[in-house]
């Protein structure tokens, strides 16, 4: 599981720069909030039905096919990527990798707001997963009832990151990086509903606020 999870994390590493870099060269630049609204709604959208669709699975016939039919989608996906057709970028010399990583590092540290919400962001996705995701099914097979209440707590989060979604395709704030700086505390709020031992119906409501809100 942990080599798993290793080649997982990796892939992932890859593949979502690459993907967030790909869509400005498919929309043009005004319609860009919108379109990466869209990617999120369907995204999101996708992971609820999804998990729907695993729960039948995981019942009828076990975690293990589960796991199996889940790859055999990550390879479906393969052909539909390559066939995006985007304009190759001019590059006038090839550096190196090592001068390249160089020269991004310090175009990034050059930015004190780009570095300063990727140091907020790792603090709190740190303490985010650490709390909610590893221990709230712990806490709701304790407290709360057990998996049917774990799995509505997710339920109604996935409701909200579909939410954030929509309202992100109208909402243009005008400072957006406070304003992302300044939600990222929200996301605070399911951790100590959960610590709290809030009903389940007020924790539901407290992931589906804070989800609705992260991804606007």
């Amino acid at each position: 599981m942990i080599a798993l999870e290793a080649g997982t994390g990796t892939a992932i590493a890859i593949f979502y720069p690459a993907s967030q870099a790909l869509l400005p060269k498919l929309v043009p630049d005004q319609e860009l909030q919108q379109a990466n609204a869209v990617s999120r709604l369907v995204m999101n959208g996708a992971m609820m039905g999804g998990a729907a669709v695993a729960g039948f699975v995981v019942a009828a016939v076990g975690p293990g096919w589960a796991l199996v039919t889940d790859a055999i989608g990550m390879f479906a996906a393969v052909t539909p990527n390559l066939l995006i057709r985007v304009g190759a970028t001019e590059r006038g010399q090839n550096p190196g990798v090592f001068s390249e990583l160089r020269e991004g590092w310090e175009e990034f540290r050059s930015h004190t707001w780009l570095w300063g919400i990727v140091l907020q962001y790792s603090i709190v996705l740190m303490c985010w997963y650490g709390s909610f995701s590893v221990l709230g099914p712990a806490v709701a097979a304790a407290h709360l009832g057990g998996p049917a209440a774990w799995g509505t707590i997710m339920a109604f989060e996935s409701v909200g990151l579909i939410i954030g979604g929509i309202v992100a395709l109208r909402y243009s704030p005008k400072r957006p990086m406070l304003f992302v700086s300044s939600i990222g505390a929200t996301i605070a709020v399911p951790s100590l509903a959960l610590a709290m031992l809030w009903p389940v119906w007020l924790i539901c409501l407290a992931s589906l606020g804070s989800a609705s809100r992260s991804r606007r």
